[in-house]
């Protein structure tokens, strides 16, 4: 994360991956867990580690957490509630900011990198923009209509301009 990054941490338990975010790269924001003990762990995690002016952490059902402003989503849950949550990422979340999965993937969102630390998977995903549908473009009095499919990050179009029509 960049210094000043907002990083929400959905399901952060004892709070250890926006702790560490906050104390090496100077990143700020919420971690969000159901368990209210957990909570405490976190806050107290936090404090100890001299970054709570920096990070809050709230008892909150992740589902609930409004995700638009958020710079990067941080993940360590089930690849069940990772799939539960990717409609909400994907219609919240602005194009190009970043989601990271400790060690559960997005079932058929393929992750743009994926690395080995350790024993764990790490998953990166950039959110992709939403370009699907007709777009219409236009050069003085010649114009061309562009159809895109998307799948995540894939997409398959079709244009048509003076009645010639090609698909890649």
């Amino acid at each position: 994360a960049r210094p000043d990054a907002l990083v929400f941490d959905q399901g952060s338990g004892d709070g250890r991956i926006l702790i560490a975010a906050a104390r090496s790269h100077g990143a700020r924001g919420p971690g969000v867990d159901i368990d209210p003990e957990r909570v405490g762990e976190a806050e107290a995690n936090a404090r100890a580690a001299g970054v709570s002016h920096r990070v809050e952490f709230r008892r909150q059902d992740l589902f609930e957490t409004p995700l638009a402003e958020a710079d990067v989503v941080t993940l360590y849950l089930t690849q069940e509630v990772n799939l539960r949550l990717r409609p909400k990422i994907l219609a919240e979340m602005r194009p190009g900011t970043r989601v990271v999965s400790h060690d559960f993937d997005m079932g058929d969102w393929r992750p743009d990198r994926r690395q080995r630390i350790g024993s764990s998977n790490i998953y990166l995903w950039l959110v992709p923009a939403r370009v699907e549908g007709p777009w219409t473009l236009t050069d003085g009095g010649r114009t061309a209509t562009l159809e895109f499919d998307q799948r995540f990050q894939e997409l398959e179009g079709s244009a048509t301009a003076r009645g010639a029509r090609g698909r890649d």
